[in-house]
């Protein structure tokens, strides 16, 4: 059963790679585009890295992690979809967890100051630490740009969505509200520093609240090798019977990227 589950979730990772493509790729309306600008040809940037975690939760170890980032930079919106998979030795045992998060900002590209910007969001997460063998949320809503200039971004998202959930002592599928911040500095052309928090309420029982909140920091080191640090943090209001509330993922990758097309706009 668990083989089952996890072939799933691949699946549904695969899935969303070839299906975010197509559906932002969709001429813009010309209505809109008469109003504003297009920006230029598309970027595409994928970066896979290989590296360390440690984990403190309910399992306190320290394991591999995989990570995927592709970003795709159409006329009127941005794709962004990163994967995280980690696998750990603990009490004798290999622990897989696995998070994907994938971002449609509709012409969030073109948006200035703060006016909405339409997006669309999915999350897959996967771990066994936490006594997750399947939890899936997507929906769709509005975000702003609190701060919009050259090297900082601030932007405040939120919407309504669906998740379904398979855990240890519960299964079932409810109707979710999520929103949250995204701020994302650019330091210097090497450093860069991201920081996306989601939080999510289940709106059948109102005390169930959970947390996911990312931190990045990147430093390029040549052209196409990096260096990623990343924390993530779990916090659940009802977790799963025996496991803590809070969950904290900290990693160290050497990243390879590749990129083509004109640098993004900010």
């Amino acid at each position: 059963m668990p083989a089952i589950r996890s072939s799933v979730f691949v699946s549904a990772c695969v899935a969303l790679v070839l299906l975010a493509a197509p559906v932002s790729a969709q001429p813009p309306d010309p209505a809109a585009t008469s109003a504003v600008a297009p920006t230029a040809a598309p970027e595409k940037e994928l970066t896979i890295g290989n590296g360390l975690q440690v984990l403190h939760g309910k399992i306190d170890a320290v394991a591999l992690n995989t990570s995927i980032d592709w970003n795709q930079q159409f006329r009127r919106s941005v794709v962004d979809l990163t994967v995280n998979a980690t696998s750990q030795l603990a009490g004798g045992q290999w622990t897989r967890t696995a998070n994907a998060n994938w971002i449609n900002r509709w012409a969030s590209v073109t948006s200035h100051g703060r006016r909405p910007y339409p997006m669309t969001h999915v999350w897959l997460q996967h771990d066994e630490s936490l006594g997750v063998d399947l939890r899936a949320t997507a929906g769709a809503g509005l975000g702003s740009h609190l701060v919009n200039r050259p090297k900082l971004n601030v932007t405040l998202e939120g919407g309504v969505g669906h998740t379904i959930e398979e855990v240890t002592d519960r299964d079932g599928s409810y109707i979710t509200f999520f929103g949250g911040p995204l701020i994302r500095w650019t330091v210097n052309e090497r450093v860069s520093v991201t920081s996306h928090s989601l939080l999510y309420e289940n709106q059948e029982r109102k005390t169930d609240v959970r947390i996911n909140s990312e931190f990045d920091m990147n430093v390029q080191l040549t052209k196409y090798i990096g260096m990623q640090n990343q924390v993530l943090y779990f916090y659940d209001r009802e977790p799963v019977t025996g496991f803590p509330p809070n969950s904290v993922q900290a990693s160290v990758n050497l990243t390879f990227s590749l990129r083509s097309g004109p640098p993004a706009q900010k």
